[in-house]
């Protein structure tokens, strides 16, 4: 049974028009254009962005390069006052047999999305830590994953992935309040991001002009 806070069902929030042009208030997303992989990848991020906050932002496929290769995260969210969420997303029909992720579409391959949410997370902290103009240290941060096509049996459970921590088909209605949960259960975290904390996340990760 989930709780009741996580039932609420979060709708788009839009200003009122009285008749004038009708302005949408959501979350900010870098970068503004995004070449999603699949269609669960887009629905997901899409409605994630309509439920979240406007203080809140939004990084789609954000590559970390270091000397072990390239990764990317689906998407990470900063969230003032709540935390900073990386999120692997897997579409198609998700289930984990005998200890092992599969992932089967037009044809079944092992997948390993938590590894992959973890890793980016990681990759995120040693980036920040790196960066000149990054200086507030840690953040609170979790990983999630994201199977907005599959729909996970009432007692699912893994050692690697406690149900808190994933998303599914029935619960993209909520998803913003689902990594709020996740976020504020996570232990042994830094306190999470103040509204400057992400302004400086986002010249960390969206980049800064450079002069001509």
């Amino acid at each position: 049974m989930l709780p009741e806070m996580l039932l609420r069902r979060v709708l788009p929030r839009r200003a009122a028009t009285n008749g004038a042009t009708e302005v949408r208030m959501t979350a900010r997303v870098y970068p503004p254009e995004a070449n999603y992989e699949s269609h669960a990848e887009e629905w997901f991020v899409e409605a994630l962005v309509e439920q979240l906050p406007d203080e809140a932002v939004v990084f789609r496929n954000q590559r970390f390069t270091d000397w072990r290769g390239d990764r990317e995260a689906d998407a990470i969210v900063a969230w003032p006052g709540v935390g900073v969420a990386v999120i692997e997303i897997k579409g198609g029909s998700v289930s984990l047999r005998d200890g092992q992720w599969w992932q089967t579409g037009g044809k079944s391959k092992a997948i390993d999305p938590v590894g992959q949410a973890r890793a980016c997370k990681y990759l995120l902290h040693q980036y920040l830590a790196g960066h000149p103009r990054w200086s507030r240290g840690k953040l609170r941060t979790a990983h999630l994953v994201a199977l907005p096509t599959t729909v996970l049996p009432d007692d699912f459970t893994a050692p690697d992935l406690p149900r808190d921590l994933v998303i599914d088909k029935t619960q993209i209605d909520y998803a913003a309040s689902w990594i709020e949960r996740a976020l504020d259960r996570a232990e042994n975290q830094p306190a999470p991001p103040s509204p400057g904390d992400v302004e400086l996340l986002v010249d960390a990760l969206a980049g800064q002009a450079i002069p001509q």
